[in-house]
């Protein structure tokens, strides 16, 4: 049995490309694709961006 408020439903790719086509921002779509690729729940990534910084970047180059 699902938790109480748990949410099951899983929108079709359609549903999806849509809604990344409406985003005007870039930094918006960058999030869109953060939550779609790696399944991060949103509390997740809010705390990735609030917390990256560029100086933890390593450059291989």
């Amino acid at each position: 049995m699902p938790k109480a408020g748990s949410d099951n439903y899983v929108p079709s790719d359609e549903e999806v490309l849509n809604a990344y086509r409406k985003i005007k921002k870039e930094e918006t779509k960058m999030i869109f694709k953060l939550l779609a690729f790696s399944e991060i729940r949103i509390v997740e990534a809010s705390a990735l961006v609030s917390n990256f910084e560029d100086s933890n970047l390593l450059n291989d180059k």
